[in-house]
């Protein structure tokens, strides 16, 4: 994107992944841009980061937000931080309606920076990131676990022959977790409601498009004798209507948009919904 294309105020939020390959992120910076004036902002205490990765100490992470404040205006304008990526990555722009007063830049720091007890984990559980939380789950419906495979990528998925058959932009992008149950293929994926409400429908979005990619192509996939069937999990940590009222609305999206492309969207905390996978486990398995 050049800067002709970008807005003439706008911010960019800075997320730390300590495993990109679970999703799991937090932010941790943003930078503003104003008419071509930049903004810096980081919570010097990363208190958002901390406890998150056993890998990534607060000193180092703080080491790696102050270095990325010398390259404020690149990263407003490239959105990206080449050199500490995959573990920091930076949003698309958006779009400010006002200057960046002292009272915007306030708010920004409350709104994305600041630890909101709304968000907060109820349980070391739900600080571990969503593939783990998926292969615990399997686990406990007693899967194998040299059956399940690790967001592997398409061609190593459906073969590269098969992907050469496909339209490029039907190429589906890789999923949290696979059980290869010989004839057929069970994409596991969801979400946690207890991420911000931008990451939630970030990433329900791309697991929606990504089933419905392989719904698409399934003429493809039939003709290689691959079936996939595909399950979307919506932890909420409590089940039932027991869940944190402030958190409702996110379960109650989730669903919903899994309901258009997955074949079954389960809550793992829900005894009955748990029975729902297992028959399809049993299904596709014959």
């Amino acid at each position: 994107m050049t800067i002709e294309n970008l807005p003439k105020r706008f911010y960019r939020l800075i997320y730390f992944s300590p495993r990109p390959e679970d999703d799991e992120r937090v932010c941790v910076a943003l930078v503003t841009w104003d008419e071509g004036r930049t903004h810096y902002l980081f919570d010097e205490r990363a208190r958002k980061a901390r406890g998150l990765s056993r890998e990534y100490s607060a000193e180092s992470i703080l080491f790696v937000l102050e270095r990325l404040h010398e390259k404020a205006e690149e990263i407003a304008l490239t959105g990206a931080v080449p050199e500490f990526s995959p573990q920091f990555r930076v949003s698309e722009p958006r779009v400010l309606l006002k200057p960046v007063t002292a009272e915007v830049r306030n708010l920004l720091l409350l709104t994305y920076l600041s630890p909101q007890k709304g968000h907060r984990h109820r349980s070391i559980e739900n600080q571990i990131g969503l593939g783990r939380k998926i292969e615990q789950f399997l686990g406990r419906l007693l899967v194998p676990r040299k059956l399940i495979i690790r967001r592997p990528s398409t061609e190593q998925l459906l073969g590269a022959d098969i992907v050469r058959q496909m339209p490029e932009e039907l190429v589906p992008k890789p999923v949290a977790r696979v059980i290869n149950l010989g004839g057929t293929l069970l994409l596991i994926d969801g979400v946690d409601v207890h991420v911000s409400s931008d990451s939630l429908v970030d990433h329900v979005g791309r697991v929606v498009h990504t089933y419905w990619q392989y719904k698409k192509v399934k003429d493809v996939l039939e003709r290689g004798k691959i079936k996939v069937k595909s399950a979307a999990l919506v932890f909420d940590g409590e089940g039932g209507e027991q869940v944190d009222e402030s958190f409702i609305w996110r379960r109650e999206y989730a669903k919903e948009q899994f309901k258009k492309d997955a074949d079954i969207i389960i809550n793992p905390a829900v005894a009955a919904e748990e029975e729902d996978l297992r028959h399809l486990l049993r299904a596709a398995d014959h």
